[in-house]
């Protein structure tokens, strides 16, 4: 697995800051976490994402959310809007938290997949 460099984040307010898979290649410069359940949380092998830190209610499928985020990866240079026609028609949609609007929700999951895409 390649090394994923996370440099110059700063999360607050959310349920989990940073979730990653145990023995993960990742280094971490700069990073500020506040007001959160849980600043990081080391998960099992093949458990990637924490679906709440990003608008998605627990349970939801890991395949789910790496679809998606390969697609908002493969889409940087696409106006917003495709971008959220793209988690609109996401199998990850179908379990966004209520409360979540579209747009936040789309936020969330570009911003995790530049820090995982890097």
């Amino acid at each position: 697995m390649k090394k994923q460099i996370i440099n110059g984040l700063e999360i607050i307010g959310c349920g989990t800051g940073i979730s990653m898979p145990e023995g993960a290649p990742i280094e971490m410069s700069n990073v500020k976490i506040s007001n959160t359940q849980n600043a990081v949380v080391i998960n099992e092998r093949g458990t990637v994402v924490d679906p709440e830190s990003v608008g998605l209610l627990p349970g939801t499928p890991p395949d789910a959310i790496t679809e998606i985020l390969q697609q908002l990866n493969s889409m940087q240079n696409e106006p917003i809007a495709r971008r959220q026609d793209a988690v609109h028609g996401s199998d990850a949609f179908g379990y966004m938290k209520n409360g979540i609007v579209l747009a936040e929700l789309t936020n969330s999951l570009i911003a995790l997949a530049q820090s995982i895409f890097k």
